[in-house]
């Protein structure tokens, strides 16, 4: 007997929806005929019975039930499905009715679906006077064909019943065997102006572009801020729908560029961001979706002709004249051959990885037995959409030995020519993802530190110094900026304190941690900044070993965070060095006399050298 299982929502402790039951359809090929094995179930509390007339303990129609059809123009009265309170099946009262395929002429033939049409009776008559299942998002419960056909073990029953109603165009038979991958909780377009939806509550969101023989994707990220730092917060929460359309603004004159219009509130917005203030963009009905970038507000744009590899699935997408490069073929998603080398001009085609959609992926390394597990980022980040290619050392010769890591490169394939025109993987702070030197002398990346001995990548004293230098490991290690130079840049945020990691040779650990940014009131400010130390050439630090705080960038707005805020320490502004006020309300420039440091600071000491 082949079954498929039909997931469906349920009222879940009076508050919210989970899918979390199921209704199993048996296909019985002989008799052409579905099968529903129904099991009474106590009712849920708190839902409406008043549409279930036929609800009650035992009931006399609960014995073998068989569909013979999913076209709606072929129902008979057999085809009635009782779905109300069931264990395995779910739902709400009054979830009965014919599940049929739905078809819309407008629309493509992989838009098609499966639905619940709801009626009083089982009537075939009432099909056209009933209303679909709607889910506990709003929208109408389906199977999408696409989900049928990708996935045909699990859907074998309907897949069967599709073929006997003859309602399975044979021209989708691509969907079977693409090897792109499909998610049911992505969003699907089958036309590049249809319509979707957006949860300000997440940063990024995932389409899947369907558009025949083949299934590209896209990731919107940082759909409100063009900056990227630890953990961003969303400004809001809430639920709009929108669409792609061609931007007929001025500064978009004579480029193909899309813009996104917001074409309804679906859930109310509400503001949730500290960071946010009145002059970041709300999503507004029929206007164009925002975003802040560099302080200032304007439509969240997209143009064609210059989007990343990663979004080139898009601009064929609108433009299909466009040369269509077929996806990679399927690749396994855990490795049984070791790496050969991280050496990029040794590299081998038995070196490729595929991390794609994976929180982390295990990979061999100088054994069966010596696995590294890598992580793209913290909170159960996945790696992006086609985060294949090979696994590399990456030494910059212009830096110190310190700053070497492994990173990844990108590549269309698992042929090692195609390195030099890849790009490197980036992570989820704007910087390429990498595993640094020093953290591959953690137990847990000891492999990778064994591959580049292997590879005579790094010499062995080197990496022994650097195994004695260790002055503290934070538990954050590879969330804390870290400083190879005493002048290289580094991001703050001013409602916290500094803190950075000290990488040299001679001395490896937290550099310092010190409230740079606090006051009696404590912090004065809120935003992020980039900084630099540099030694001081003032007139007050004259004869002293003394650094100070040059600021770089503003990356994110300043908001006071009191009303008195500059009588303690004025606004931080680009290119000035950072002040503050003594008790006094005497201005002075803050700095560090390297010869006497606070405690602390001591540990700058040896990296001043």
């Amino acid at each position: 007997m082949n079954t498929v299982s039909l997931f469906r929502p349920t009222l879940h402790n009076h508050r919210q929806h989970v899918f979390t039951r199921a209704l199993r359809t048996s296909i019985i090929p002989p008799s052409n005929a579905a099968y529903l094995s129904p099991t009474p179930a106590a009712s849920p509390p708190n839902q409406d019975t008043s549409f279930a007339p036929d609800r009650r303990p035992k009931r006399s129609h609960d014995r073998d039930r068989r569909i013979s059809t999913v076209d709606p123009r072929k129902l008979t009265p057999a085809d009635f499905l009782d779905l109300s309170y069931k264990q395995k099946a779910i739902i709400y009262a009054s979830s009965h009715g014919f599940l049929y395929y739905h078809s819309d002429p407008s629309l493509p033939p992989t838009s098609s679906e499966i639905r619940l049409r709801l009626t009083p009776f089982n009537d075939p008559s009432l099909f056209d006077s009933g209303t679909d299942l709607v889910g506990p998002s709003g929208k109408t419960w389906t199977i999408p064909l696409m989900t049928v056909l990708h996935f045909p073990r699990q859907y074998r029953a309907l897949n069967e019943q599709l073929q006997r109603d003859n309602l399975l165009d044979p021209g989708l038979k691509w969907i079977s065997e693409t090897s792109r991958k499909i998610y049911q909780d992505t969003h699907t377009l089958h036309f590049w102006e249809q319509p979707f939806s957006i949860n300000l509550a997440k940063n990024n969101v995932t389409l899947r572009l369907v558009s025949a023989p083949s299934i590209g994707s896209v990731m919107l990220a940082n759909i409100f801020y063009d900056v990227r730092r630890e953990s961003p917060p969303t400004p809001f929460t809430g639920r709009v729908l929108v669409k792609f359309e061609r931007s007929t603004l001025k500064e978009h004159a004579n480029t193909d560029t899309l813009v996104l219009r917001v074409i309804k509130i679906i859930e109310p917005i509400h503001l949730i961001d500290t960071y946010h203030d009145t002059k970041k963009p709300i999503p507004v009905e029929g206007m164009l979706f925002e975003r802040y970038s560099r302080a200032v507000s304007g439509p969240w744009s997209f143009n064609l002709g210059k989007l990343s590899k990663n979004m080139k699935d898009l601009a064929r997408f609108v433009n299909p004249s466009l040369p269509h490069i077929p996806a990679p073929p399927a690749l396994p998603r855990s490795r049984r051959r070791p790496i050969q080398t991280l050496d990029p001009q040794r590299l081998l085609p038995s070196d490729f990885i595929n991390a794609s959609d994976l929180v982390h992926i295990s990979v061999p390394i100088t054994s069966d037995v010596d696995i590294v597990t890598l992580f793209f980022g913290g909170a159960g980040r996945s790696f992006p959409p086609r985060s294949h290619g090979f696994l590399y050392y990456h030494n910059d010769p212009s830096r110190p030995a310190t700053s070497g890591e492994v990173r990844l490169r990108l590549t269309t394939a698992d042929d090692p020519a195609l390195f030099a025109s890849g790009t490197d993987l980036i992570g989820p702070h704007g910087q390429p993802w990498a595993v640094s030197l020093p953290r591959l002398l953690d137990a847990s990346q000891a492999p990778l530190k064994q591959r580049l001995l292997l590879d005579q990548l790094v010499d062995p004293d080197f990496i022994a110094t650097l195994e004695r230098s260790w002055i503290k490991r934070p538990t954050n290690y590879d969330k804390t900026p870290a400083l190879h130079h005493l002048e290289d840049p580094f991001y703050a945020n001013l409602d916290k304190e500094i803190r950075l990691r000290l990488i040299a040779p001679h001395c490896i650990g937290i550099f310092f941690q010190i409230w740079v940014f606090k006051a009696t009131v404590g912090h004065c400010y809120s935003g992020r900044i980039q900084l630099r130390f540099e030694r001081s050439s003032l007139e007050e630090h004259k004869g002293t070993n003394t650094i100070v705080l040059r600021v770089l960038k503003i990356v994110e707005p300043i908001r006071a965070l009191h009303p008195n805020s500059e009588q303690y320490i004025p606004i931080p502004r680009e290119g000035q060095l950072f002040q503050r006020r003594r008790r006094t309300g005497e201005l002075y420039t803050y700095g560090l006399d390297l010869d006497h440091l606070p405690k602390c600071a001591e540990i700058l000491k040896p990296f001043a050298r």
